[in-house]
């Protein structure tokens, strides 16, 4: 199953859950971003791609990692992680991976 962020951004907390939307690779988490965080030894750096969505990107790095508000509440997200070398989202991301990005 493949899905847009526009769609997800549409779906509450419930709706992905009953969804089973950790089985193709998004983790949902909850609390406000950070603007910077550090990962091995670099930074990834937050930028707003769209209205209520989030980017966190490295320049030391393949990985882009995507923040989606959902629609229930404000601080509840969405969290993907996009492989920008194959252009393609990981269908596995680690649960604990995205407690991170947030505080």
């Amino acid at each position: 199953m493949k899905m847009a962020n526009e769609t997800i951004k549409k779906l509450s907390n419930r709706e992905m859950n009953d969804l089973g939307c950790m089985n193709i690779g998004i983790m949902l988490v909850r609390g406000e971003l950070k603007k910077r965080v550090k990962a091995g030894n670099s930074w990834f750096s937050k930028k707003e791609s769209s209205e209520n969505i989030f980017f966190f990107t490295n320049e030391m790095s393949d990985y882009r990692w995507e923040f989606i508000r959902l629609i229930d509440e404000d601080e509840c997200w969405a969290v993907r992680k996009f492989n920008e070398m194959t252009g393609k989202y990981d269908d596995f991301v680690q649960p604990l991976a995205a407690i991170s990005f947030v505080k």
